[in-house]
């Protein structure tokens, strides 16, 4: 209860509406088969498909919604799912009472469902990187596995015994009205969301479907990762599958046997998602998250060597604990490593392409792997995905991201410090200065989306600098007529700008942005090139008021602000780089730049991170 009162109220609705809707969903665990055989007499090929074929589509109608709803507030995205996977799961038990339920039903319910799903988890991923400071991310997805490690435990037990005493249908009632819950809660939660990144009748792009697979290719963390989680997830959900066949089979295991070996060692998820945090405290993000991701790549080919009778189940039910242990510690380390990593414009895209591509691909290596099993046997085959398992932590990022460097954290000073290590140094304001750089209309309206978000953002920064007394500085481009006539045709950039008599300094198109207007004792400075230093006498104002550090902010990422940063950084500035306020008219350039580059030069942050690194000047100091 103290965690959860540290995190605050909001996050105690989101974690009861997703134990509440986790809970159901285990409640249900096999019900959708269980109808198709008991209720519709339907044969393996039709289990089948409902399985592989629903899991497919619904990944496949989750891929427009994912761009859809980048754009969107996401907590009424969140309502709208769960609301979406109540109503189509009410509909199996009433068309059962009506006895006209069928299986073209049961299908398209589970495509509805499976899609809902996908959309629901990209847009809370994308919700809770608003609602929690980045510090306690690692915490709240550990409370998140934790609970569904529980419900793995409580669910099926439960959900068994009512499909016993009430049949499967009754598993999907109370499926659906936790769904029903989830959104109640949600509702509840109260507080204001951040605005999206742009306008809410603004309609996505064509492009914007592959938005989020582009942003993980593009990126040298996540895109390892990616690979390793789809086929880690596929390898082992397919083994599972047959597991399941030879327990029941040839091994003779009861159903309970076989529940039993499944449900007790969720325990361990238990365990491991608890040592989650210790363990990134102590040795660091990146170490744990490729230690985590390859000790539970060795358990699974144990399963190949089940037997029968007493030795055989505890042989599954401590292979299966070892897995899901180190599983308990590797997904919430992941989770937070994931939305780290991602933008908070992109999260929900990137989000849902992760789900798609992980769930397709389970879905494909489980159909692969019963061909497999026909062909060779159930043991073969799951003695194969385990020895292809083994190879997995070859996929994984095996070094750690420059601009996250893992060293050990510092402990906290005080708790208003509890978020520095010794790789990200506070802000002193009194010695800082937040650079505010081509925020102009003729400039923002090269940018592939709406700029209100990132304008938020920005004046968000402003406010937090100006309320620690921290300097503003103003950076514009402006070109007079001697100044277009002074740029040279070598210079391939601003020649154009000089030909075509483009970005006068008298020009509205060129003033500051409204939102961010300038206050009186703000630094302005016009320039006539890419960096904030080469073309003004901003260095000297800088050094006049004692300046040493730069907080940066700019429009474009492979323009201002890498220019000014390389300048910056020659000139031993102490330089940051909020990423939620900056932008670049090509994505990929933007992802690169600040991803490879400029974690060389300058302390990469958000908003949220900067306020906390934020010191209060000393009441005695006196003014700059």
């Amino acid at each position: 209860m103290r965690q959860r009162h540290r995190l605050g109220r909001q996050f105690g609705w989101l974690w009861g509406a997703y134990g509440t809707s986790a809970l159901g969903t285990w409640l249900a665990f096999g019900a959708f088969p269980l109808i198709a055989i008991q209720v519709l007499h339907a044969g393996p090929a039709e289990v089948a498909a409902l399985s592989s074929v629903g899991a497919l589509a619904g990944a496949a109608v989750a891929v427009p919604l994912g761009s859809w709803v980048e754009f969107r507030r996401k907590r009424p995205v969140m309502v709208g799912t769960d609301l979406v996977r109540f109503v189509a799961l009410l509909t199996i038990p009433a068309a059962f009472a009506l006895g006209v339920l069928s299986f073209v039903q049961l299908l398209l319910v589970s495509v509805v469902v499976a899609a809902a799903d996908i959309t629901f988890r990209a847009a809370s991923g994308a919700y809770l990187k608003t609602l929690l400071p980045a510090e306690d991310l690692l915490v709240a997805n550990a409370r998140f596995e934790a609970t569904t490690w529980t419900t793995t435990i409580i669910g099926p037990p439960l959900g068994g015994a009512a499909v016993g005493i009430l049949g499967p249908v009754a598993t999907v009632l109370a499926d659906a009205l936790s769904h029903l819950l989830s959104a109640l809660g949600i509702r509840a939660m109260g507080g204001q969301e951040p605005p999206p990144e742009r306008r809410e009748a603004a309609r996505p792009r064509s492009r914007d479907l592959l938005d989020g697979w582009r942003y993980i290719l593009a990126d040298a963390m996540l895109r390892p990762l990616l690979v390793n989680t789809a086929f880690f997830n596929g390898l082992v959900m397919a083994a599972d599958a047959l597991l399941a066949v030879l327990m029941l089979g040839r091994l003779g295991f009861a159903p309970w046997q076989y529940g039993l070996a499944f449900a007790a060692p969720a325990l361990g998820g238990l365990f491991g998602a608890r040592l989650a945090r210790p363990l990134v405290t102590r040795f660091g993000q990146h170490r744990v998250l490729v230690v985590a991701g390859t000790l539970r790549a060795i358990w699974p080919v144990g399963l190949a060597f089940v037997g029968p009778g007493t030795a055989g189940l505890l042989l599954v039910m401590g292979v299966q604990f070892g897995l899901v242990l180190c599983c308990g510690v590797f997904n919430p380390v992941c989770a937070t490593y994931r939305l780290e990593r991602t933008a908070t414009g992109r999260v929900t895209r990137t989000l849902s392409a992760w789900s798609v591509t992980t769930r397709a691909s389970t879905a494909l290596l489980t159909a692969v792997w019963g061909v497999l099993g026909s062909l060779l046997g159930p043991r073969t085959a799951i003695g194969l995905a385990g020895l292809l398992l083994l190879a997995t932590p070859l996929l994984l990022p095996r070094r750690a991201p420059a601009s996250l460097a893992e060293t050990k954290p510092a402990p906290p000073s005080s708790p208003k410090e509890r978020t520095m290590t010794v790789t990200t140094p506070a802000v002193d304001p009194r010695t800082a200065a937040l650079l505010v750089m081509d925020y102009q209309q003729a400039i923002l309206a090269s940018l592939p989306a709406d700029p209100e978000a990132l304008l938020s953002q920005v004046a968000g920064a402003i406010s937090d600098m100006r309320a620690h007394g921290a300097a503003i500085a103003y950076v514009r481009v402006g070109f007079t007529e001697a100044d277009w006539a002074a740029i040279p045709p070598a210079n391939k950039a601003f020649s154009v700008l000089g030909r075509q008599r483009l970005m006068h300094h008298a020009d509205p198109a060129t003033d500051i942005h409204h939102r961010l207007a300038p206050e009186p004792g703000d630094i302005t400075v016009r320039k006539t090139r890419f960096g904030a230093l080469s073309t003004t006498d901003l260095d000297r104002r800088l050094r006049d008021r004692g300046i040493t550090t730069l907080v940066v902010t700019g429009v474009a990422t492979g323009g201002a602000v890498l220019s000014t940063v390389v300048e910056a950084a020659d000139r031993d500035y102490r330089l940051y780089v909020l990423s939620d306020c900056v932008a670049d008219p090509d994505p990929q350039t933007h992802q690169m730049l600040m991803t490879g580059i400029l974690p060389r030069l300058a302390h990469i942050v958000d908003t949220a991170e900067l306020r906390s690194l934020l010191k209060s000047p000393s009441p005695h100091a006196g003014g700059k």
